[in-house]
């Protein structure tokens, strides 16, 4: 009878080694985990930031460029004003319109008053395109005299273009570039986002100076 509980109370205590055993196994390797999660995290932020601050430093790169009506727009006509550089490929024009025209008419909302601050900028990249469709496509844009289209025909704004999206850059009056992003379709939230992001930092600018 002594035998079979000294048996008994062998193998309790050796469950419960055991158990003890793999939970201190489990405690450490969970706490193992935490730790690689939180490094992950911290190198994920770090890059993000990096490459966020990356970006803001990123200065308005020099470009020239004519539209429809033969008008000439470059880097220099941008001084001291907030940019907002929108454009496609020369087979999206219609869908860099449309979006143009929607930023535009959307921030009119937010910038009442401060119309002269801001320049609107819509681009097809041209450098690749041949002169009978690049005459095609002008033709087609005579008659609208309301919405100038640049044409970037040495592909000095085309870095970050993707097929079937307007590529949208926003830089500060510092001649700061604050956003680069692509978008196929537009709506008001993100126009005030944008706004929010130039005015933000117009006042930086602004206090700087001071």
């Amino acid at each position: 009878m002594q035998s079979k509980t000294r048996m008994a109370d062998n193998r309790y205590t050796l469950n419960l080694q055991r158990y003890e055993i793999l939970r201190f196994i489990s405690v450490k390797y969970k706490k193992i985990l935490f730790f690689m999660l939180v490094f992950f995290l911290q190198n994920l932020f770090s890059s993000n930031l990096s490459l966020i601050a990356k970006e803001n430093k990123t200065e308005m790169p020099v470009f020239g460029m004519k539209n429809q009506f033969e008008e000439s727009i470059s880097n220099s006509n941008l001084k001291n004003k907030n940019a907002i550089i929108m454009g496609c490929y020369p087979e999206d024009w219609k869908l860099c319109k449309s979006l143009a025209r929607k930023i535009y008419w959307l921030m009119q909302n937010h910038i009442y008053g401060k119309e002269d601050s801001y320049k609107f900028i819509a681009f097809i990249e041209t450098e690749n395109l041949s002169i009978q469709d690049l005459n095609q496509i002008k033709s087609l844009l005579k008659n609208d005299r309301i919405e100038p289209l640049y044409f970037d025909s040495k592909g000095e704004l085309k870095s970050g273009l993707r097929k079937k999206t307007m590529l949208l850059t926003t830089y500060s009056s510092s001649g700061k570039m604050i956003r680069k992003e692509n978008f196929s379709e537009m709506n008001n939230l993100t126009v005030e986002k944008i706004y929010k992001e130039l005015s933000f930092q117009s006042e930086l600018n602004s206090k700087k100076v001071k």
